[in-house]
């Protein structure tokens, strides 16, 4: 990969972790106070959707394609198949450690297929919410934040071994 194409992605990586970060202070200024999630439930799922998708994006680039859209499902599925196998058990493994960390919680958890599925259109959708034509119904539940969480730190890996690299 050419030194402009690296920079493009980390620049982007950064972008993302700036709306993945706006999500995580938006989730905890709800778990403070619930009634603000009429408020900020809508920005904290186009957040994190929009974070997934950069991220995707980037892993696709990482591996030779420039993809368009804001579709998850079809980033996702654009990506090498060992890729998302790996992303794949990583994602259950930390769902299973979830749920014994966390016994007795009411904890949603879906396969990644599921998961993915479900915010496909979460950008759009939440961030024209008002609008009442959205299909993905979940405000950014645990199993969203489990597979952003995974490819932030595959993407975030190959960013640091090119880096480790090129000293």
């Amino acid at each position: 990969m050419d030194r402009e194409t690296f920079l493009k992605i980390q620049k982007a990586v950064m972008v993302a972790d700036g709306f993945y970060d706006a999500a995580v202070f938006l989730k905890e200024q709800m778990r403070q106070d619930g009634l603000k999630l009429v408020v900020y439930g809508p920005p904290y799922t186009a957040n994190l959707a929009f974070a997934c998708e950069v991220y995707l994006k980037q892993l696709n680039e990482i591996e030779g394609r420039t993809i368009k859209g804001h579709t998850l499902s079809k980033l996702f599925n654009k990506l090498d198949e060992k890729t998302r196998t790996d992303i794949e058990n990583e994602y259950k493994r930390r769902c299973e450690i979830d749920v014994n960390e966390h016994p007795g919680m009411p904890i949603e958890l879906r396969l990644l297929s599921e998961c993915i599925k479900e915010y496909d259109s979460a950008f759009e959708d939440w961030r024209y919410w008002y609008e009442g034509k959205k299909k993905s119904k979940s405000l950014g539940w645990r199993d969203f934040h489990i597979f952003i969480e995974v490819i932030r730190e595959r993407v975030k890996t190959y960013i640091e071994v090119r880096l480790s690299g090129e000293e």
